[in-house]
């Protein structure tokens, strides 16, 4: 450890019990008419969650059809409703699970 380090990390042996029980990684896709890169975007979450969760806001594109071939879990609002009523959508769906949102698409 470098001089002056103020943080230290000691492995401490544990017994099942003790064992941390880590929850399941979900990633919130909020969508609209995202059919050109929904595919990618869920496959490369896919990567590193162990959910992936399409909110398709009213889209009139595939947008939900290609999400659900990349295997995400696709939920349809019909009509929009906007990205915040997709967001909670997506989180209700979430329960339970560490959540990464993406606000970007």
């Amino acid at each position: 450890m470098a001089e002056g380090s103020f943080f230290s990390f000691i492995p401490q042996e544990t017994s099942e019990k003790e064992q941390i029980d880590y929850r399941k990684i979900a990633v919130i896709l909020p969508a609209y008419n995202e059919e050109v890169s929904i595919g990618s975007i869920v496959l490369l979450a896919r990567k590193y969650a162990d959910r992936v969760i399409v909110v398709d806001d009213g889209s009139t594109d595939r947008t939900a059809e290609l999400a659900a071939i990349a295997g995400a879990e696709v939920i349809v609002h019909s009509p929009n409703l906007g990205k915040g009523m997709a967001f909670r959508t997506g989180f209700a769906a979430a329960e339970g699970a560490d959540i990464y949102s993406h606000h970007g698409l």
